[in-house]
């Protein structure tokens, strides 16, 4: 299966730990298993869905685990 998303990444400024994706326009095939022919394949989950992974080598930030909190981030 090849799985394809576009992402955007940011990175900490005061915390070079931190990184934050958000992958969108996720799609995915099981026929052609070659990557070199692009991005394609069919939606699977929402198109209006966002993943949002939030990377720490130890803690979450507590402002930022406030800022998710507050959103229903999960």
């Amino acid at each position: 299966m090849v799985v394809s998303y576009h992402r955007h990444v940011l990175h900490g400024v005061t915390d070079p730990e931190l990184r934050i994706t958000f992958d969108f326009d996720l799609k995915c095939r099981k026929g052609d298993l070659h990557i070199e022919n692009g991005s394609y394949g069919h939606h699977f989950i929402d198109e209006e869905l966002v993943v949002l992974e939030v990377k720490v080598d130890h803690a979450v930030p507590l402002w930022l685990a406030r800022i998710l909190q507050d959103l229903n981030c999960e």
